[in-house]
């Protein structure tokens, strides 16, 4: 959902610059970067998962190599990616946190035309939205 802090923030960010189109491309190559970023963060993520599943096979082959039943040596791995999976879901938790205090931390300091901006058109939504009374 499009929050109206956001809006108040790129209505802000183009009433700073000169020209509306230079504001406007700002935020096209913001965007166009975020995109490439998140498309970047895909594809290490797919490769980070065939590094990983390749080396366990070579982990499990090394197992066997070495006297260690199929069983045990399955168990053994299975646990070990086990508290691999979770180590990255505590970091992935972690990070949310830190972006979630982040942005909170940024909406407190945001400028007083931003803070004006979001007053006016919380005011104009809960105006639009209320029953009229007759």
């Amino acid at each position: 959902m499009f929050h109206l802090a956001t809006l108040g923030k790129i209505v802000n960010s183009l009433a700073t610059r000169e020209a509306i189109p230079a504001g406007i491309q700002l935020l096209q190559q913001l965007l166009a970067g975020v995109v490439a970023l998140l498309v970047l963060c895909v594809i290490a993520a797919l490769l980070t998962g065939a590094l990983i599943l390749g080396a366990t096979f070579v982990a499990y082959e090394f197992l066997i190599a070495n006297g260690m039943t199929p069983g045990l040596a399955q168990v053994s791995l299975g646990i070990f990616l086990f508290l691999l999976i979770v180590l990255l879901a505590v970091a992935v938790a972690a990070c949310l946190r830190n972006i979630r205090y982040k942005f909170r931390r940024s909406q407190q300091q945001s400028p007083p035309l931003t803070r004006r901006m979001n007053n006016i058109v919380n005011a104009f939504f809960d105006g639009l939205l209320s029953p009229r009374l007759k």
